[in-house]
């Protein structure tokens, strides 16, 4: 399978729609798609340097195209990804956007142990030290004012979690865990390098985004 992007370019600071299709081998639009973390498509779009990060839920139309309202206020290169299951299988599709204008590129940020979310909730990180193709459990512990805070079921879990790699942006596979305080994940990073983490939770129905970098070696 493969994704056929309708709309490659769009505009800075407007609100479009970005269109698309998931075809097979012969070009036919797949539409029979799993239910999977409670959507059949999760579509995720990136700039290049990892500064900007969305997660949106597209509607897909009878005739098999996907389409979801998107607006990048940031000039530059930008990669979206198409992430479903099919036939009981993940599955993750990728194409480039283009926003035209001067690309104000920003290096990775430095790994941190806390960060605060665009809510203003303060989370913490904890993880032992990852090495590329062993597995490792990725934590987090949310608090606003210094207390802990109960966060809401997400997506058929307790959070979310998107991990992509500097440079090529591959995008990792993670798996929600139950067990253990706070919010977890299981994952393998299969090389060594920075990753940047976003994870979104749920607090009192409005849904957060904090991201980390994660130094695998």
């Amino acid at each position: 399978m493969r994704v056929e992007l309708a709309t490659p370019e769009l505009q800075r600071g407007a609100t479009e729609q970005l269109r698309f299709r998931i075809v097979d081998e012969r070009g036919r639009a797949v539409r029979d798609f799993d239910v999977e973390h409670e959507r059949r498509m999760h579509l995720i779009v990136a700039r290049r340097d990892l500064t900007t990060f969305q997660h949106l839920h597209p509607k897909m139309e009878r005739d098999g195209t996907w389409s979801a309202d998107v607006r990048l206020d940031d000039a530059g290169s930008y990669r979206m990804f198409a992430d479903f299951s099919y036939a009981d299988e993940p599955v993750t599709l990728a194409a480039d956007l283009r926003v035209d204008g001067a690309a104000d590129l920003r290096a990775l940020p430095q790994p941190e142990t806390t960060a605060v979310s665009d809510g203003g909730y303060d989370v913490r990180l904890d993880t032992p030290a990852t090495r590329q193709g062993e597995e490792a459990e990725l934590r987090f512990t949310v608090t606003k004012d210094g207390r802990p805070v109960d966060t809401e079921p997400y997506l058929g879990a307790g959070g979310h979690l998107v991990a992509l790699r500097e440079g090529d942006l591959a995008f990792l596979h993670v798996h929600p865990t139950e067990h253990g305080d706070g919010i977890g994940f299981e994952a393998t990073f299969p090389t060594t390098g920075a990753y940047r983490l976003f994870l979104q939770f749920q607090v009192d129905g409005e849904i957060q985004t904090v991201a980390f970098t994660q130094e695998v070696a």
